[in-house]
């Protein structure tokens, strides 16, 4: 796409590819644990996350100037950045204590299953559709996300206020352990 779409060289794209790593490297962390000292909910920086891989997308599909690959970088990495550690930190928390490995290994197959999928997927929609249809499709499924992540968030809110108002979550539909 970098070649194809901006004319850019192995080394050029290479190193775009690279200033992802380096923004996750430098950022990562700290951006991580100040969201935890704030007590962000997690759900809402999955939210969060999701809306800005979004975002890069959404750029890619309607912006076509070299100088957007950076923005889309920086959009794409804040969102990984949100979204995987909260996503692991939630399913930690949410399994049942003696489950946490197998919770833990679904949850690493279903992203590890996923990156393997869309990489398929996108070359599949690139060659007959094109690029500027995958980033569409793309902006899609963060919607979809964006609506899945909401959900969650009420969800988790729902069962929240159960729980303080001494309902017994095992024993009550619309609870999750």
């Amino acid at each position: 796409y970098y070649k194809e779409q901006f004319g850019l060289n192995e080394l050029q794209s290479g190193l775009l590819i690279s200033f992802d790593g380096l923004l996750i490297l430098v950022f990562e962390l700290p951006i991580v644990n100040f969201l935890q000292k704030i007590k962000l909910h997690k759900t809402k920086a999955i939210l969060i996350g999701i809306s800005s891989i979004s975002i890069s997308y959404t750029l890619l599909a309607f912006v076509n100037q070299p100088w957007i690959l950076i923005c889309m970088m920086v959009f794409m990495s804040f969102g990984v950045m949100l979204t995987f550690p909260f996503a692991s930190e939630f399913v930690i928390k949410r399994s049942y204590k003696t489950k946490e490995g197998t919770f833990m290994s679904i949850f690493q197959l279903s992203y590890a299953f996923a990156h393997v999928v869309s990489a398929k997927m996108g070359m599949e929609i690139i060659s007959i559709f094109g690029y500027k249809f995958n980033w569409i499709f793309n902006i899609g499924l963060g919607f979809v996300g964006i609506l899945l992540a909401i959900t969650l968030r009420k969800f988790v809110k729902k069962q929240q206020k159960l729980f303080k108002n001494g309902v017994n979550c095992e024993q009550k539909n619309g609870c999750l352990h």
